[in-house]
């Protein structure tokens, strides 16, 4: 789609560069989000009406808390902690005899009670700590009062958080749709709602398969997504990181293989508790096919001979790995990366620590996945092939030392300017697209709607712990006022003064 995309605008509108000079790229965080989706359609099925699956359960969870005033909610909430906090499964009568002694309400309470002991057997991992009544909290982001975010399926992170936040309070949402459901008519939406969320919270079927939801995107999707939105390396801009994306590729096919283990412990913990003939381990095999599936699909773009020079501005252990690649070289010697990587002797293998990545990586193992990837039949472009040999010789070709006269500015230059404007993702079109949104509403006028856009267009697109966009703002109008004041007329005549006083910031 995105290369027959580059053609047409080409062919029949003229629109780009010759396809031999223009670079062609897909978001990054939008294939990997498109994993996550991925998976869970390959395993779980298409969700929607008649389509009851685990998908069902983080919306169940928003029905109930967009219903109810946020008050009542959250104090049905924290009764329905108290309750978690001090339920004791050994006071449940089983006995049919006693049973049938009790009162009509302590009867129904108690058969809520089997219910919940049911529940509770489902992992060990539940939280029921002492509640805090929320009044006296801060902030609730973090709590059970904590509204989740609604699931969109567009955002496929708000689908993990959305399973997290369920699998965190489980026992509260059992609790307290039982008392919505005791509150309200059966005939009332919000009855409806907490009933049927009650009957997911209580399936052990939906509960594993929300585990695997879950550890997948805390282990897999999110630490990803949170580099791809906040990595800067070399550039000093988030979104353009196309240098970094193959080690990347590399430590996302290398992490899959190894989730199958202590990262997915929760969920082999739901597996077990009501599995023990492992059928759903099937479903975790199959997870991970897809995983790999979509992974490989999404990201072997980078690897293609015109985008796979990008790597060579990544640091220089791994840039010179793929120097020795394109070149069609033998893997480059110990002493070829020098002290930069740490030497294993006993293991037999060469050890990088990665800043832009802030973990290691096994060189002889990066060299196996970039030389199975380009194969012996592609070809890169001659300015790639000068670059390799260059930094075989011990170019640093990410240095911005580009000293004008040396033989080595054009060449840096050059890979800069092509590689460092590729965006590896376009979250920042989407935040300047909402953003013309805001500026073109009705009811402004032309001046005003000029003034939004050239202040938006210079603020940051991430918050920081700074309030960096507030700060920024601030900035611009000081400065704006500091090179206008001194170009108001100032007069004697009372006419004038009047006019200044309208104009000065």
């Amino acid at each position: 789609m995105l290369d027959g995309l580059a053609k047409a605008l080409q062919t029949r509108i003229n629109l780009c560069v010759p396809l031999a000079e223009h670079l062609v790229a897909n978001c990054c965080i939008h294939a990997l989000q498109l994993q996550l989706q991925n998976l869970v359609v390959a395993v779980f099925g298409e969700g929607g009406l008649g389509k009851i699956n685990v998908m069902q359960m983080p919306h169940s969870v928003c029905d109930p808390q967009e219903a109810i005033a946020p008050e009542e909610w959250r104090h049905m909430l924290w009764k329905s902690s108290q309750f978690v906090a001090a339920f004791d499964a050994s006071s449940v009568v089983y006995d049919q005899a006693a049973i049938d002694g009790m009162s009509v309400s302590d009867r129904n309470f108690n058969t809520f009670c089997q219910s919940h002991v049911k529940v509770l057997a489902f992992h060990s991992k539940f939280k029921r700590g002492a509640p805090v009544d929320p009044e006296t909290l801060n902030k609730l982001k973090g709590t059970v009062y904590s509204k989740m975010i609604a699931p969109v399926l567009t955002r496929w992170w708000t689908v993990g958080t959305g399973c997290l936040y369920a699998f965190d309070c489980c026992l509260v949402f059992c609790h307290v749709c039982q008392s919505v459901i005791n509150s309200y008519t059966s005939e009332a939406k919000v009855n409806r709602s907490a009933s049927g969320l009650h009957s997911f919270v209580s399936d052990v079927v939906n509960f594993i398969d929300m585990t695997l939801i879950q550890c997948f995107n805390h282990a897999c999707t999110h630490p990803h997504l949170r580099w791809f939105q906040e990595c800067t390396e070399c550039t000093n801009k988030c979104g353009f990181q196309s240098h970094n994306i193959l080690v990347r590729h590399c430590l996302m096919e290398r992490q899959l293989h190894s989730l199958i283990g202590a990262p997915m412990n929760d969920h082999h913990e739901a597996i077990w508790n009501y599995d023990p003939d492992g059928l759903h381990f099937k479903k975790l095999e199959l997870f991970f096919t897809a995983s790999n599936e979509s992974l490989q699909k999404h990201f072997m773009r980078w690897v293609s001979p015109k985008t796979l020079s990008a790597a060579l501005l990544s640091q220089s252990p791994t840039a010179v790995v793929v120097a020795a690649v394109t070149s069609k070289g033998n893997f480059p010697s110990a002493e070829t990366f020098g002290s930069a990587a740490e030497h294993d002797v006993p293991n037999q293998r060469l050890v990088f620590e990665l800043q832009a990545h802030k973990c290691r990586i096994n060189l002889s193992n990066f060299d196996k996945f970039v030389c199975k990837r380009v194969g012996n039949d592609q070809t890169c472009s001659p300015l790639a092939c000068t670059a390799a040999d260059k930094l075989l010789r011990g170019l640093d070709l990410q240095s911005k030392d580009c000293i004008e006269g040396s033989k080595q500015c054009p060449l840096r230059l050059r890979f800069h300017h092509k590689h460092g404007a590729l965006p590896s993702q376009t979250q920042f079109t989407e935040s300047g697209v909402k953003d013309a949104k805001n500026v073109l509403s009705a009811d402004r006028s032309e001046q005003v709607r000029t003034c939004m856009s050239v202040m938006q267009s210079a603020t940051p697109l991430t918050k920081t712990k700074e309030d960096a966009n507030t700060n920024k703002i601030r900035a611009i109008i000081v400065s704006t006022v500091e090179r206008i004041n001194p170009h108001i007329r100032e007069s004697n005549d009372e006419g004038h003064k009047q006019n200044s006083s309208v104009w000065r910031l």
